[in-house]
């Protein structure tokens, strides 16, 4: 899936697990990408901003898992939570590869 697709077809929120921040072994950066970057990475994400969160795009990402919606189409003011993984792969500060899973409804 390419980026476009991608970003045409997302709909999801997510959040930042609290273990990292707590972890002294945890690295402040990876791949050129900060903890600071990440987070405002998934705020532009949850307020549908598209262009600030393409920004950490890498031009070639590549995008793995279910690109569909796995609920299927929705009505208006319907919402479905899910839980789900998501590994990124960095460089350069922008994502490269994101690879996701379902694990399970909520």
């Amino acid at each position: 899936m390419r980026r476009r697709d991608f970003v045409s077809t997302i709909g999801a929120v997510l959040t930042v697990p609290q273990v990292c921040a707590a972890a002294p072994e945890c690295s402040p950066s990876a791949g050129g990408l900060t903890a600071r970057d990440y987070r405002a990475y998934l705020a532009a994400f949850n307020r549908h901003d598209f262009e600030g969160f393409g920004r950490y795009y890498a031009e070639d990402v590549i995008f793995e898992g279910r690109g569909d919606f796995a609920a299927g189409p929705l009505r208006k003011g319907q919402t479905v939570r899910s839980r789900n993984f998501i590994w990124y792969a960095v460089a350069d500060g922008h994502f490269t590869h994101i690879r996701s899973a379902h694990y399970r409804y909520l």
